[in-house]
């Protein structure tokens, strides 16, 4: 039961992460997350970007065993911490 808790609240907390991406690029335009544009960090948030779709993706799809691969994304999205420092 705590894991199929805990399960729902990591896809939960993912699709809050999904929808900062609209709203950022509502707000602050696709320059945001243009690698050749004049923000220094915008690949960065693209390479962010990428794992926040592809670990929604992937705990959405994968149940069971394989969602074990998609665990490893979730240390990915660790990287979040590191982009706030």
């Amino acid at each position: 039961m705590w894991l199929n808790l805990l399960s729902d609240l990591s896809l939960a907390i993912t699709f809050v992460f999904l929808i900062e991406i609209p709203l950022t690029i509502w707000s602050l335009g696709l320059q945001h997350y243009n690698p050749f544009g004049e923000d220094p960090h915008s690949s960065l948030h693209l390479f962010d970007a990428a794992i926040i779709v592809t670990t929604f993706v992937l705990e959405f799809v994968l149940r069971g065993k394989e969602r074990e691969l998609a665990e490893l994304l979730i240390v990915l999205r660790l990287w979040r911490l590191v982009k706030l420092v």
